[in-house]
């Protein structure tokens, strides 16, 4: 009986096999006698249905919008006849109703007399200064920051503008005044600009990415450094090595967060991997592997040291102790690494992970530092939004100017800050102590 009953076992185990060599054969011959249609670059495959119903789960307490703290205006409702049957009605009492809505844009014209008087101490005449407006422009601040705001915070085509302040504002203003506009706007904040960049270096850790970018039709690359409270973007010609540097300065001390592209690794001795590009490539990989293959134990293995390091951070808050484990988290990939793996794909992934198996567990001993990129990959989506509109820039100028105003925009929504209000007040004080370039 027991012997028949271990080759029962044995029996069913081959039997599931063969099951499953004999679906493979059948997805190959599929594969061949009718081949797949490949779908456009342009198009997405369709996502899997969610069975999830949109909104909150039944027993949850609703949500609804907070009632303003001020009433500006208050009016009346009233009726003399029923509105069904015409009949006479009896007052009873009010019922309390809040309506949120906007007023009409308007225009605000202002003309200023300069007071011009004569200095005697440098025998020349001296003006007044001017804070609501730049100078030598015809549009005021607010309306440099709106501009600026809709292009950059929003990524709003130059056309679209146009359209929003002709139907709201009634202004026409051609592509050409908007792009000055942009351009001044930038001239202006450079200053704080060059102060952006000594913030980042200042930083304890740094995420970095990079994307395609156009300039006047050649190919070039947007970069963007995401520190703690402050983004600064480049754009530059080049996707080498020297970028990082030049923007986080050469002797960098903080740890630079960013994925395996190898640019990242001269910016600083302390390293931060994504693991997230590492479990992405091990997917796709994964799809073109048979059931098999060995590389399947492998990906398991990397997968679960991986996740366990980023438990450990979860639930331990001992510095000594993550500092151990980190040891402990390279040796295991070394060790991985060394058991002699035959696929080849396995061979390759080993070369990386020997040459960063110190740079993929430094989120456990630095503060601040995630086990992924998504800071900067999430920093680098309006720039994607922005060039899907517009295809890059026109000039080193133009991408000089979207490199400014994207890292004040983006550093004003990491400090919580409203751009419009910040930028009005920043360029008031620049105007009036005679710092504005002329």
């Amino acid at each position: 009986m027991a012997q028949l009953e271990a080759e029962n076992v044995r029996l069913r185990q081959e039997n599931q096999e063969l099951r499953k060599e004999v679906e493979e054969l059948r997805r190959l011959l599929k594969a061949i006698v009718e081949p797949e249609k490949k779908l456009p670059s342009f198009v997405k495959e369709d996502t899997p249905h969610r069975n999830k119903r949109p909104g909150r789960e039944e027993g949850h307490e609703g949500a609804s919008r907070p009632m303003p703290d001020q009433i500006d205006e208050t009016t009346k409702a009233e009726i003399c006849s029923c509105p069904d049957c015409k009949g006479r009605v009896a007052f009873i009492d009010n019922r309390d109703r809040i309506i949120e809505d906007v007023i009409p844009a308007e225009v605000k014209v202002t003309r200023i007399l300069v007071g011009r008087y004569w200095c005697r101490t440098c025998n020349k005449i001296v003006e007044a200064p001017v804070t609501s407006a730049f100078s030598g422009c015809r549009f005021g601040l607010r309306l440099h920051l709106l501009v600026t705001f809709l292009r950059i915070g929003l990524g709003m085509p130059m056309g679209k503008i146009q359209t929003l302040l002709r139907i709201s504002y009634g202004m026409q203003i051609s592509k050409g005044g908007i792009s000055q506009m942009l351009a001044r706007t930038a001239l202006e904040f450079g200053d704080h600009y060059a102060d952006l960049i000594q913030d980042l270096r200042s930083s304890p850790y740094a995420n970095c990415d990079e994307t395609g970018w156009r300039i006047d039709g050649k190919n070039a690359w947007l970069w963007d450094f995401i520190g703690r409270m402050v983004a600064v973007y480049t754009i530059h010609r080049s996707r080498g090595r020297n970028v990082p540097r030049k923007i986080l300065g050469k002797d960098y001390g903080g740890t630079v967060g960013s994925d395996f592209w190898s640019a990242y690794n001269f910016a600083s001795d302390s390293q931060q991997k994504c693991h997230v590009h590492l479990k992405r490539h091990l997917h796709e990989v994964t799809k073109k592997k048979h059931h098999r293959s060995s590389f399947h134990p492998f990906k398991k293995k990397l997968k679960r040291i991986l996740d366990d390091s980023i438990r450990l951070k979860e639930h331990e808050p001992n510095l000594a102790k993550r500092q151990e484990a980190k040891a402990l988290f390279e040796a295991r990939i070394l060790a991985l690494c060394n058991e002699g793996w035959a696929d080849k794909d396995c061979n390759r992934l080993i070369k990386r992970l020997r040459r960063h198996a110190k740079d993929l567990f430094t989120f456990l001993v630095v503060d601040g530092v995630t086990p992924d990129n998504n800071i900067a990959e999430q920093g680098i989506r309006p720039a994607v939004v922005m060039r899907k509109n517009s295809y890059g820039n026109r000039s080193k100028k133009g991408a000089e100017t979207t490199a400014v105003l994207l890292s004040t925009v983006e550093t004003c929504k990491l400090r919580e800050q409203n751009f419009l209000d910040w930028g009005q007040q920043y360029f008031e004080e620049k105007l009036s102590s005679g710092t504005s370039n002329r």
